[in-house]
């Protein structure tokens, strides 16, 4: 039988290359979900071999961007036995198709799914840099992944300013960039990353107060700048007290 690779380098049809893709990553996710590990590395397996299969110089970006969903996807897979420095590289490697996709795109659709893949990829590779090895180089590299993941983030919200899956994102992303910063010890930059997360919270709590997923980035993002302060020997009365608040609109919302 022909490997999956040789099946997609021969099929004349990118199209075609791209659904197939497609629903090799869904189909190893969905296994993933399951709890189907097995079948679910069996097929991340095959969707890995697609997405690495050989490039045409004309390869539309709709194909170029199932590549690396693909890789992406495999990185992050659940119960999937697989090193940390194993999900960096396949990150890395899914990062650079991305940017491959970007430099073809054909319109500003295609343009805006590839920044918001980047900017998703970017925050991914930051927190895999500290799963890899945590000391101070791994540190300053996940904080430029998590400026990178903003930038991106930001350009995409400046062209939709009411699409609320931006606001959510970017107070995840300037979130995490604070954690990082306060793990290296840069409490300054710290809570200026923590200030821009809740200036973008602060956005998002007016155009949709009762969203569920903004809520439970809310009360993490106030429990992570106490623990923050806790190490800095600062108080945390002000954290606290957010933090209440917050849960209180979450058990409001839940009535």
């Amino acid at each position: 039988a022909a490997e999956p690779w040789q099946d997609a380098r021969r099929s004349p049809d990118a199209r075609a290359a791209e659904l197939r893709l497609v629903a090799q990553t869904l189909l190893a996710g969905s296994d993933g979900d399951a709890q189907h590990f097995d079948a679910a590395r069996a097929h991340f397996e095959t969707a890995r071999a697609l997405a690495r299969a050989a490039r045409d110089d004309n390869e539309p970006s709709a194909l170029t961007q199932a590549r690396a969903n693909a890789l992406g996807e495999c990185a992050k897979a659940p119960g999937i036995d697989m090193s940390a420095s194993q999900r960096l590289a396949l990150t890395r490697e899914a990062y650079a198709s991305y940017q491959a996709a970007q430099r073809t795109a054909a319109d500003d659709k295609e343009r805006d799914s590839v920044a918001n893949a980047l900017a998703t990829t970017s925050l991914f590779l930051a927190r895999a840099q500290l799963e890899d090895h945590d000391d101070a180089q791994r540190h300053a590299k996940a904080l430029v992944y998590a400026q990178d993941s903003i930038r991106e983030q930001e350009a995409a919200y400046a062209k939709h300013p009411h699409d609320i899956k931006n606001l959510i994102n970017l107070v995840l992303e300037a979130a995490t960039a604070a954690s990082i910063a306060a793990r290296s010890g840069d409490y300054d930059a710290g809570r200026a990353y923590y200030r821009k997360a809740r200036g973008y919270d602060e956005e998002l709590q007016r155009q949709d107060p009762g969203q569920p997923t903004a809520m439970l980035n809310r009360i993490a993002m106030r429990l992570q700048q106490a623990e923050m302060e806790l190490r800095a020997g600062t108080s945390v009365r002000a954290q606290l007290e957010e933090l209440a608040a917050a849960l209180a609109q979450q058990q409001l919302f839940q009535l």
